[in-house]
């Protein structure tokens, strides 16, 4: 079986990748921010006169206008990718402790395991997240259910750029959609681009 050169078509990226439900979020809100500064103004309006308030709060904006978004942005928790099992598996370290990580909502071709033959695309489809997060640094945001019946902690998965790997392993035919309820964040989307990457005879759905 041929297989086309496997190569990312496009990067898929989520502009609100703070919203999942886990432990680290990777920016502040904008509602955070007007929260935060509202404090601020408060507790200068109570401890300083009227006379200096409306010229210190205008100092204090123009400064928060100039400043570079990084500044405005928490660090961002980052693993390092150690090992690339197949196409929806891989291992990453933190702090010195490495764990097995299943990508969410989506499903690659499988190598032969527990008497069953290899599916067609698996080395395409573990090559393609292998040129993706291999020996990279990466984020990992996870949804309700943490973990999965194999002791596998679930996550969708980041570039540092933002590339958003789940979808775009979908987006370019390298897997298809899996949902299992309540880890369905991202399941429409999912959707969405399994039927343009089938269209586009993408991946898998090439032949």
């Amino acid at each position: 079986m041929t297989v086309k050169k496997v190569k990312p078509v496009s990067n898929i990226r989520y502009d609100r990748i703070s919203s999942f439900v886990g432990d680290d979020d990777i920016s502040l809100s904008v509602l955070d921010s007007i929260i935060i500064i509202s404090y601020i103004f408060a507790f200068m309006y109570k401890f300083i006169s009227i006379s200096s308030f409306f010229p210190t709060v205008a100092v204090v904006f123009c400064l928060y206008l100039v400043t570079p978004t990084s500044a405005h942005t928490q660090s961002k928790p980052l693993w390092h990718v150690t090992h690339v099992v197949d196409g929806d598996t891989f291992y990453a370290s933190r702090d010195g402790v490495e764990s097995k990580y299943r990508l969410i909502g989506v499903d690659t071709p499988e190598y032969a395991h527990f008497g069953k033959p290899e599916e067609p695309y698996a080395d395409a489809a573990t090559e393609y997240l292998y040129e993706m997060i291999a020996n990279r640094k990466v984020i990992l945001k996870q949804d309700i259910y943490p973990i999965d019946k194999y002791g596998r902690t679930l996550v969708y998965v980041y570039l540092e750029d933002e590339t958003f790997v789940n979808a775009a392993l979908v987006r370019d035919g390298w897997a298809t959609i899996m949902s299992i309820p309540p880890n369905v964040s991202y399941a429409d989307l999912f959707y969405t681009l399994q039927v343009e990457a089938r269209k586009a005879k993408r991946g898998i759905w090439q032949d």
